[in-house]
């Protein structure tokens, strides 16, 4: 990204800009895509603002529901429940449980 070569990866600017394009990916329909840039931003975020900044908290909001559309979208907890968690480094973990089925939980990042 131009921003992160020109003012680097923490940057307000930059953050906002990979929250921008994921959102832009998200309304695509490219959902790993989305997620990857807001995983980015999140870590630096969080570096940057704190957990609890409202600038992070907008991305884990945003993030969190490219997840579960990603998620409905596989057909994957469709008739039940996701819950979705994000630790202090912006790995994600995901568990849904199914009406007909018993829970399944996965991660990735």
């Amino acid at each position: 990204m131009i921003y992160e070569q020109k003012l680097g990866g923490e940057q307000y600017a930059t953050i906002m800009a990979r929250f921008n394009l994921a959102m832009l990916y998200h309304h695509e329909g490219r959902y790993k895509e989305a997620e990857h840039l807001l995983q980015r931003a999140l870590k630096e975020s969080r570096r940057r603002f704190g957990g609890q900044h409202p600038i992070t908290l907008h991305i884990v909001g945003l993030y969190m529901t490219v997840i579960d559309t990603r998620l409905r979208q596989e057909g994957k907890g469709a008739g039940g429940a996701i819950q979705i968690s994000v630790d202090e480094s912006g790995a994600v973990e995901a568990a849904f449980t199914d009406e007909d089925e018993d829970d399944d939980s996965f991660s990735w990042g």
